[in-house]
């Protein structure tokens, strides 16, 4: 046996309210303008990291590693990024 339960149907409740979405000015924003300031160190790695990658590439993947991870130990954001 099937019960089937008969509603009125209201039609003002299945209409949707029409919203009117207000623009929201443009903000131009750098990652370097929210991220910490680099320490001078780590930056030195970070950049010889760089040159690495640039030069030898995947012969020296293992240093390349290990100097992005001392880079990151100091907080270095774009070596987070360069290495994820």
């Amino acid at each position: 046996m099937m019960l089937i339960a008969l509603t009125a149907f209201d039609q003002s409740a299945n209409q949707k309210e029409t919203k009117t979405m207000t623009p929201q000015p443009f903000l131009c924003a750098l990652a370097k303008d929210h991220n910490p300031p680099l320490v001078p160190e780590a930056d030195k790695y970070f950049q010889e990291a760089i040159a690495l990658e640039k030069t030898n590439g995947w012969e020296d993947w293992p240093k390349i590693i290990n100097l992005y991870e001392k880079t990151i130990e100091l907080n270095h954001w774009k070596a987070t990024y360069n290495l994820c």
